[in-house]
């Protein structure tokens, strides 16, 4: 009985760690992830910066990635932004964003790219006007 003390405080110390353990798991409740983008249409013209933002809520940390819908969705980016330095035309389509964190996955709404085309001059004059002035003299020399 010499070790009786011993043992009865290690039993209450795993007791208690075990108690703490299951009260900590049922205050902390995992929060599935949910993830939106806005305004649900983007207009720019070609040459311009196009900048869509994903907002999620849920369990941190999270990631971030970047789809163009189209017969098979292409990985266009990562992050919570994702930035178009220079629009083309060929960028007009639907995108939308994934957000994961350690409790699941989630998809925003799908918004709308349109790109519009630059313009461009395509028939430039081919004359020039020019005002005559009387106030401009040749210098003689």
């Amino acid at each position: 009985m010499r070790n009786a003390p011993k043992t009865l405080f290690a039993l209450f110390f795993c007791s208690a760690i075990l108690l703490s353990l299951i009260f900590s798991q049922e205050k902390s409740t995992a929060t599935t992830v949910a993830a939106a983008v806005s305004p649900d249409t983007y207009s720019a013209t070609e040459g311009q910066q196009v900048e869509m933002t994903a907002v999620a809520q849920g369990n941190t940390p999270m990631t971030f990635q970047w789809y163009k819908k189209g017969l098979v969705d292409i990985l266009v980016g990562t992050g919570p932004t994702y930035t178009i330095q220079n629009a083309r035309v060929s960028d007009t389509g639907f995108y939308y964003a994934s957000a994961t964190n350690s409790v699941g996955v989630a998809q925003s709404n799908v918004v709308t790219l349109n790109v519009a085309p630059a313009a461009t001059i395509t028939n430039p004059p081919s004359f020039i006007y020019i005002e005559a002035r009387d106030d401009i003299r040749p210098s003689s020399s």
